[in-house]
Formats: structure tokens, sequence, C-alpha cells
């Protein structure tokens, strides 16, 4: 059976119970945020209009950077499930 636009998109589908249906980039998400920043340091990455944020890649690589070792401090370790809810 040929593949069609719509097989492609439906093999590209993430799942949750059997992983991708096509290989991920050899990168963690924080390699991937420590990357980006390299590359592209001054574009910028986050706005959020309604709070008037502006974080560059850069920026937000340094963020990340710290709450993960936050979270460290705390004892999380590779592996372990964080969920984040933010209260205004």
């Amino acid at each position: 059976m040929p593949e069609t636009a719509e097989r492609k998109s439906e093999a590209a589908a993430p799942s949750y119970l059997r992983g991708a249906a096509v290989p991920l980039l050899n990168l963690t998400l924080s390699q991937a945020l420590a990357e980006t920043a390299r590359k592209f340091p001054e574009r910028e990455a986050l706005i959020v209009c309604h709070e008037g944020v502006r974080l560059t890649w850069s920026e937000l690589d340094r963020e990340a950077t710290r709450t993960a070792r936050g979270l460290a401090g705390l004892g999380l370790r590779p592996g372990h499930s964080v969920s984040w809810i933010r209260f205004r």
C-alpha cells in the first residue's frame, strides 16, 4: 500500500505507550536547549505578553539550569518525574 501524507503523519505521531514512531534526536531537552542557546544566544526564545516577560535563548538556558540545580538540591535525580504548577 503506497504511503500517503496522512499515513506518514500518523506514523510520525508520538505515542506515550510505545515511544516515538520516528527516531528522536540523540539529545536531552537540556542539551537541545544549551545547543540552541549557543547558536542563537540573543534571539528571543520566550515571550509572555501579559506579564511583560521576554527571554533570550541564553537567558532561558540560564533560568532552566538554575531551576534544574534547585530541583537537584531537593534530591531529584535523572528519571524522576516532576509536575509543574504555577499559581498567580
